[in-house]
């Protein structure tokens, strides 16, 4: 075999499971995704481990956090991690960055849960979020308190239905 052909061997097998996500994705609609509540999700986990899903969340990202919660039920231990997939849909909302002080924010979201196998981002998360739609977002704070630490006036807004 010569080494343009092997290249090109090489180049399909290790694109063919990517396409295959980003295909899976593409070709499921707006109705095809569950809708769940947040406060669902993390109390129910096994039940849309790996599934698409669709929730309305609080997201803080900062310096060394990124993490999806809801005020009304917060609890410090079944905390979720935030990841993004490379190219998010080519709708998706634009939340801005507000440097290492980061910003919290009110979100409805689309993209796989990961419910079981958890210790992510620095080992403090339970469960993952790989974000593929922001549907709308709207800045809540230009800072990104835990969610104990939330003014009286953003936690009151900090909840999710």
């Amino acid at each position: 075999m010569n080494v343009t052909r092997l290249i090109l061997l090489i180049t399909f097998v290790t694109a063919v499971p990517t396409l295959s996500s980003v295909t899976a994705f593409s070709q499921t609609t707006p109705s095809d995704i569950v809708t769940v509540s947040y406060c669902d999700l993390i109390q129910n986990p096994g039940a849309y481990d790996r599934k698409i899903i669709r929730t309305n969340a609080i997201y803080r990202f900062g310096f060394e956090w990124a993490e999806l919660y809801c005020v009304n039920c917060y609890d410090g231990n079944h905390r979720t991690w935030v990841d993004f997939e490379d190219e998010l849909c080519r709708h998706t909302k634009k939340i801005k960055s507000h440097g290492s002080i980061g910003r919290t924010v009110a979100l409805q979201l689309v993209g796989t849960f990961y419910g079981s196998g958890g210790r992510y981002g620095d080992g403090g998360y339970h469960y993952k979020f790989v974000v593929r739609c922001i549907e709308a977002v709207k800045t809540l704070a230009n800072d990104s308190p835990s969610p104990r630490a939330l003014s009286p006036k953003v936690a009151s807004v900090a909840t999710c239905k």
